[in-house]
């Protein structure tokens, strides 16, 4: 072993804290590389295994066997035999562990052996497993043992009352094993966000694979609350009017050669540990590294881009990209409750930060200096502070994450939540030294035999139970819901992969009801029980603390969010059949508990006298039951149940349309809870969301059933008026532009939807006047790329539609298509509120009137 400075092994220094932040595959070593903060001095370490790990997979062929084959040196290293518990078969087997030169020949191993076990697994992901590290927590070095160690002297003001440690014994040693992800504070890091500007002509969109045009703006904005703006002095722009950075202060450097610019950004960069970006992967990044090569000086460049993943990591640091984060379905619904429905910048920064991005009123290549100064450092800020506001929570949760699901921070950020959770089960495993199942084991052992069948096209099994509502509006409602219904079921009943239809003749009797599924009533399983920890360290601990005003509430807050982001998703994901610990019977038993579940609480509350409205997945919709009724449902859910139900809201009055899912209550606040009805969806046009959203005002307003007779006749008379504006014209393009986004590449759509005919439209305008060319639909498109939001009118041409872009006083708007939109927007509504659709629409503009 070789020292790299006296005192130091690996570079890093015996007994210092260190954070552990990120694993990476070594190609100089062979090996894991690991990156760590030193916290003292706040800089990146970045060293190689300590351990001499070795790259391997599992064989259930003999070692003898495996010789016979007379596979090359240069793919297998050595051979060892292993002991691993296969839950699947319930057996200890022994496997042949098959040791290779590289990470890369294990895939060989694989095609030459047939079935092999645990060679699916990346590389720095089974490290981490193997060694039991965990990133986002704090480390020392101890040279004498080898061993990394949980630092003694760093202590917390957080802990686990003893009530709440008896309850979490009873899981095979998790409290142990995540004790300290949830009471280790995350110490001062620096960060720093990025954004660059190129010089591009009108409808040309620079792109890394073509770096052509010159970057002209580069800015940063720090934690400590520095910002710097590298500007390219172009004698053709104006220099303008300096403008206030909102109230920040700038340090702006000014470049006569770009190729300097370049190396001064590169420097700021190498010196934090942490850059944040906005897209970072798909555009500023490589766009950097490409245009650091065209003026050859990529040798000073810290980006290294992954051009198959399609990531950017730093040499001395890592690379949070926002933009994938902010994109989880996950951390939209669960984080930050669908507060933003859009992914772009400008829409996340709005309804989280309640600033976006600034307006432009013309082209960037027509600002002036100090415009250009204001937009990109205005971008720069924004990208940081989604990272940090709110007390750094974003932040916070992204290290809570990645502790609990043991991957790598800069990973969690880029990844699905699928991934989050299949690293949880995998670490476990490992820990628990089980034997890793291939998904094909799993199908072929339990995925055959399917109890029910799905009702929805496309499904594998039958989902929730969805009680029809009683349409109409109903004061003193209340609502019950099971608290992470699915997860409570996955844990209270012993949901497995392993003991879904178990070996164990004397099983077969503990029936999941609705199905001719049993389950092991002999071994707890590993989901159930990983599952079961994490929800009763939210309820138990960390749910009540968060309420309490303390100094450690904000803490307790972020805690108990990143549990809640898990497990709401846990289910969806073991749900999936692209999961790889997916098991058939597992999903159609949990759905089957949750039917069983919400049917006999309904009965429980008829039983009572109490009126149900609606019932859904989860929740309850009762009317106006008192206080003793409501705790007599909840305390027999969780003695005849085993799950808890709870009052998740009570509203002053719900109304309630003929359709599932489809609703809006008001809240005793006379605050709006609104749900799937379509007035509230991204792609509605601004003049009917402006339109629905002033009818649901007008309701909220509403105390008492004798005040609707005059909220009704307001509500008729503001959709009357939108009916008369369609038909006189009053409305602009913008108000009229329906909004979709590209979900994949142009070229690739096999249906030519609205909004694909409206892209192409643009697609052909950029090919004609950048190329001259035809358009050529077979290619991949230059102009329009996934992800990018398309605006179009619906008008009377050939295609139906035309892009906003491209209307003119010429085009004829398609007012029966919009007024058909107004009919299905507000039918839900109405129909409720027992208005007639017809009267509002019909005979309502007299020739008088059109014309006034």
């Amino acid at each position: 072993m070789s020292k790299t400075e006296p005192g130091k092994i690996f570079g890093l220094e015996a007994n210092k804290e260190y954070l552990l932040l990120s694993t990476v595959y070594d190609a100089k070593s062979n090996g894991a590389g690991i990156k760590f903060l030193d916290i003292e001095n706040g800089k990146i370490v970045y060293t190689t295994d300590p351990f001499n790990h070795e790259p391997y997979c599992l064989s259930n062929k003999s070692i003898q066997e495996i010789k016979a084959q007379n596979i090359s040196p240069n793919t297998i290293k050595r051979l060892a035999t292993i002991k691993k518990r296969d839950l699947l078969h319930d057996t200890i087997s022994t496997y042949t562990q098959i040791f290779t030169p590289t990470p890369s020949e294990v895939p060989r191993v694989r095609e030459i052996l047939g079935e092999t076990w645990e060679s699916r697994i990346k590389y720095h992901r089974n490290w981490l497993y193997d060694q039991q590290l965990v990133p986002g927590r704090i480390y020392t070095w101890n040279e004498e043992t080898r061993k990394f160690s949980i630092p003694k002297t760093r202590k917390s003001d957080l802990s686990l009352p003893q009530a709440v440690i008896a309850q979490l014994d009873e899981y095979e040693g998790l409290l142990e094993n995540f004790i300290y992800d949830f009471t280790q504070e995350i110490p001062e890091i620096g960060i720093v966000s990025c954004d660059i500007e190129t010089e591009y002509a009108e409808n040309q969109i620079p792109q890394a694979s073509d770096p052509r045009h010159r970057i002209t703006c580069i800015c940063f904005s720090d934690n400590s609350n520095n910002a710097f703006a590298l500007v390219l002095e172009r004698e053709e722009v104006d220099k303008g009017q300096e403008i206030d950075n909102d109230s920040q202060t700038i340090n702006i450097i000014r470049f006569k050669n770009e190729a300097e610019l370049l190396k001064k950004a590169f420097e700021i960069l190498d010196q934090y540990p942490v850059c944040v970006t906005f897209n970072g992967d798909n555009f500023d990044f490589p766009y950097l590294n490409e245009r650091a090569r065209e003026l050859k000086v990529n040798n000073f460049s810290p980006v290294i881009w992954n051009r198959r993943n399609r990531e950017c990591t730093l040499r001395n640091g890592i690379h949070l990209d926002l933009y994938r984060f902010f994109q989880n379905v996950a951390i939209r619904t669960y984080a930050f409750g669908n507060k933003y429905q859009e992914t772009t910048l400008d829409a996340i920064a709005s309804a989280l930060l309640g600033v976006g991005k600034v307006k432009l009123q013309k082209e960037i290549a027509d600002l002036t200096e100090w415009e250009l100064i204001h937009y990109c450092a205005r971008d720069a800020k924004i990208t940081r502070d989604l990272l940090l506001f709110d007390n750094n929570t974003p932040l916070k949760l992204i290290f809570m994450l990645s502790r609990i699901t043991r991957t790598p921070i800069d990973d969690l950020t880029r990844t699905a939540v699928s991934n989050w959770v299949q690293s949880l089960f995998y670490s476990e495993h490992r820990r628990r030294e089980y034997l890793i199942p291939n998904s094909e084991d799993i199908q072929k052992e339990k995925s055959q035999f399917r109890s029910s069948e799905s009702i929805i096209k496309g499904k594998k099994y039958k989902g929730a139970t969805v009680i029809d509502p009683i349409p109409g509006v109903h004061f003193n409602v209340t609502v019950l819901d099971f608290a992470s219904l699915y997860p409570s079921i996955i844990s209270a009943f012993n949901l497995s992969y392993e003991t879904i239809l178990c070996n164990h003749s004397e099983c077969k009797q503990n029936l999941v009801p609705q199905t001719k599924y049993w389950v092991c009533k002999k071994h707890r399983g590993i989901i159930a029980d990983t599952i079961g920890f994490i929800k009763d360290v939210r309820v138990h601990w960390l749910k009540p603390e968060s309420k309490k005003d303390t100094s450690q509430q904000d803490y307790y807050k972020i805690l108990e969010r990143s549990l809640k982001v898990l497990i709401n998703a846990s289910y969806g994901v073991l749900g999936s059949d692209r999961f790889l610990l997916y098991c058939l019977p597992v999903a159609d038993s949990t759905t089957a508990y949750g039917r069983d579940s919400i049917e006999r609480t309904i009965a429980k509350a008829q039983s009572l006298d109490i009126k149900v409205l609606y019932g859904d997945t989860d929740s309850v919709f009762l009317l106006a039951p008192s206080p003793e009724q409501i705790v007599e449902i909840i305390n027999w859910s969780q003695t005849s149940l085993g799950v808890g139900l709870e009052v998740e809201k009570t509203y002053r009055y719900v109304v309630l349309s003929q359709r599932k899912k489809n609703y809006f209550g008001v809240y005793p606040n006379s605050e709006l809870d609104v749900k799937g009805l379509m007035g509230k969806k991204r792609n509605t046009p601004p003049f009917l969301q402006k339109a629905f959203k002033n009818v649901l005002e007008i309701l909220s307003k509403v105390k008492s059933e004798p005040e609707f007779d005059a909220a009704q006749t307001r509500v008729k008379e503001n959709i009357r008026d939108v009916y008369r504006k369609l038909e006189k014209g009053k409305y602009s393009n913008e108000d009229l532009a329906i909004t979709m986004q590209m979900t994949q590449h142009l070229h690739k759509y096999a249906v030519n939807a609205q909004h694909v005919k409206a892209a192409w439209q643009l697609e052909e305008m950029y090919q004609r006047q950048n190329h001259n060319k035809p358009l050529n639909k077979s290619v991949p498109a230059e102009f329009i790329k996934s992800g990018r939001f398309i605006r179009f009118v619906k008008t009377k041409t050939p295609d139906r539609v035309t892009a906003l872009e491209l209307m003119s006083q010429k085009s004829k708007i398609d007012v029966k298509a919009y007024r058909s939109m107004i009919d299905t927007i507000f039918e839900q509504l109405i129909g409720a509120l027992d208005i007639e659709m017809e009267e509002l629409s019909t005979g309502q503009v007299n020739l008088m009137e059109f014309f006034s």
